[in-house]
């Protein structure tokens, strides 16, 4: 991963865990670790985290909907529909956003994306939620 992929409030993985980044420089970022009942601040190398692969828990968690009939996931915004149909492919963490060429694999992706059309951000409906 590069630094200029990441935003602030992106899921990552550093080991095996996953983490929510709060503050990104250069080649280092300053993740929130949730260990128990307690959140750890914890400055890394660039090198120590790992994009965390987009898989339909993480759509549900969320908050996109299924649409059985169909087969794709959604999301309602005010100013339009987003939705994601699962590829079918080998990779079971690749989504395509409908109406468009783009591809999304991993978490912190799909966040960035989001964004930059809806100008919110993703929330989880069960913050910390492990996976």
């Amino acid at each position: 991963m590069k630094t200029n992929e990441l935003r602030i409030g992106n899921y990552v993985f550093s080991e095996k865990k996953t983490v929510r980044v709060l503050a990104v420089s250069t080649n280092k970022v300053t993740v929130s670790v949730n260990e128990g009942n307690s959140k750890n601040k914890s400055m890394l190398d660039i090198g120590d985290i790992e994009p965390i692969p987009l898989t339909e828990k993480w759509l549900l968690d969320f908050d996109f909907e299924v649409n059985d009939i169909h087969g794709y996931y959604f999301c309602f915004h005010r100013l339009f529909n987003f939705k994601l149909e699962k590829c079918p492919s080998a990779d079971s963490h690749h989504f395509h956003i409908l109406a468009s060429k783009l591809y999304v694999r991993y978490v912190h992706e799909l966040q960035n994306l989001f964004f930059a059309l809806t100008d919110k951000e993703l929330k989880i409906i069960n913050k910390w939620k492990k996976h």
